[in-house]
Formats: C-alpha cells, structure tokens, sequence
C-alpha cells in the first residue's frame, strides 16, 4: 500500500490553513497505534496537531508514544474511561487548543496522506457541512470498501447503509450526502461541538458517533462522505477483545438510539426491526458456537428497552 507525501513529527508547521486536531483513543493496541501514527506523520496536511489519549493500557503504549512519536500530545487517562469519554478527553483539549476541526480516528487505521487535506477542503467549500468522514477500506485492499455513511428514509424502520459501488464510482471532487458517518473517522467542526455537545458519555461505546450525527443533523447542519478522502481500517480490533461485554453494549445502545430517535414510519415498525434482526444475531451466534454471547445480548436488550433513555445503568 504506497501512501504519498512527507510530513514529519505529530506536530506541522502552521499555514493559513485551519487548525485541525487529531484525536486517537487508544486501548492496549501499542503496534496498530504506531502504524497509525506513522500514517499521520506522512499527512501532507500541514496546520494539525495529533493527540492520543490512552484509556489506561497495560502493553506500553503510552511509553512507545513518547519514545517514536514525541511531538504528539500525549494524554494518559487513569482508567479506561471507554470510547465516548475517552474521546471527549481529547476533544475538550483540541477545543482548548482553539482548533477549528477535529479529527476522531481509529487507532487500529491508516491513512492516505491527502485525507486530511480533502477533508478540511470539501468542509471549507460547504460551511453547512457539520461533520464529514472519508471513504474507509478494508485494511490491506485497495477497493473493499468497508463504509461511507448511512441515509435515513421516511419509508424504512432504520437507516441504509451507502452502497460501497458509490465510492467505487466517485470523481476526484465528489461527496456524498448521508445522515451517519463512522465515529472510527469524522472531522468534526468546532462550532458543531460547542451548539450541540460533546459524545454521549452514558453510551460509553457503540452508537455514541450516530448519536452526535442525529444531534448535529438536529441542529441544521449536513453531513457528508468525501470517497477521495481514503483511509483503511483493520476493523474491531480493541472491541474484539472483551465480546461478551461489547455484544451487550452493541444491543442496548442500539434500543437507546431508536428509543431516542425515531425512524421510519412508525416506531413499532423500527422495534420489530431491531428484535428480528437481534434474534437472527443469537442464531448465528449459536451456530458458530458462541453461545456466551446470548446471555449479554438479551441483558443489553432489557437493560436497551427497560432503563431511561441515556442511563448508564
């Protein structure tokens, strides 16, 4: 995979450019996060300042940080704060630093060395456009395309996933509407944060990021895909550690956020939606011989369908 482009140190000289600050959460994956890094040493981005803050990780990787990457700014929290709170310890620094963009991204990513740069470009052009994310790609392809976004649809109980053939087919200047785009990379404008909030800490991870991109479509802002803008993702990396407690989270959060926020035509549609497609989960899961994975997905269920909407319970 041949990525273009030379910048060195977590920390370019400033240009005309906008401010840009980068936020990498981190939990115990020290080599993915130095290949990560690595990718953002090469932007060609120039005005942009890299952040990681690790959720208390237990494999060196807050010492490999300041040993290969010192001009990033390093935070360590004292206890794995999870994703939503983890990450809003880096978006309250950039806000501080005055950046005018945030960046969330994966550790578990890699990045094309002019994605920043045509991030910030489309955002620039469309003052309207809150939030924007890049087309992602399976790690080690060339043209699986991972995700572009989602679009709601007043005639279906949930949103759509954009087909991976509309990336394929983008022109050098396209983008692409959608209503969601993927916490694992969003460039996020500063005034959306401070009109609408940060992440929801109650979530602490899974439908945090669609919870922010409801709220800023809420509040009048667009959000978009820009397919040129590329970035590969080696996918659920950190989540594929704890399952049992991620299924959990996966199946109440999805509850929480349909409860928040209704779609389609008519809430019990969207309801039965969500409980036919988490039975079929269960099936699948019992099948391929994970069952320990039931119990937690039925607790996330009631905990999704009993508790308020936004207790952390």
């Amino acid at each position: 995979m041949t990525m273009p482009g030379a910048q060195q140190n977590g920390v370019a000289a400033a240009g005309p450019e906008p401010k840009v600050v980068v936020v990498v959460l981190n939990w115990n994956l020290k080599d993915d996060l130095a290949e990560c890094l690595a990718s953002l040493d090469r932007a060609s981005y120039p005005n942009r300042q890299v952040v990681v803050v690790d959720n208390a990780s237990t494999d060196g990787s807050a010492e490999m940080v300041r040993t290969r990457f010192p001009a990033a700014r390093l935070i360590v929290n004292a206890q794995n704060l999870g994703f939503a709170a983890g990450n809003n310890v880096g978006l309250r620094y950039g806000l501080a630093q005055e950046a005018t963009y945030l960046l969330l991204l994966n550790n578990d990513t890699v990045i094309a060395a002019d994605m920043l740069t045509r991030l910030v470009a489309v955002a620039e052009a469309e003052q309207s456009l809150g939030i924007l994310g890049p087309q992602i790609l399976y790690y080690g392809t060339e043209d699986r395309v991972w995700y572009l976004g989602h679009r709601a649809y007043r005639w279906l109980p949930v949103p759509r996933r954009i087909a991976p053939r509309l990336g394929l087919r983008a022109g050098e200047g396209d983008r692409i509407e959608v209503d969601y785009v993927s916490g694992c990379s969003m460039l996020i404008r500063r005034e959306v944060l401070l009109r609408v909030g940060l992440l929801d800490e109650a979530l602490f991870m899974h439908y945090e990021d669609a919870d922010l991109c409801r709220r800023a479509r809420q509040a009048g802002y667009r959000l978009a895909c820009v397919p040129g803008a590329r970035m590969w993702h080696k996918v659920s990396r950190s989540s594929s550690q704890v399952k049992p407690a991620v299924r959990r989270l996966q199946a109440r959060n999805r509850v929480f956020f349909y409860r928040r926020y209704p779609h389609g035509p008519h809430p019990w549609l969207t309801a039965a939606f969500v409980l036919v497609t988490a039975g079929a989960t269960m099936a699948r899961d019992l099948l391929r011989g994970h069952g320990g994975l039931i119990w937690p997905h039925v607790q996330g269920l009631y905990e999704g369908l009993t508790q308020r909407v936004g207790d952390d319970g």
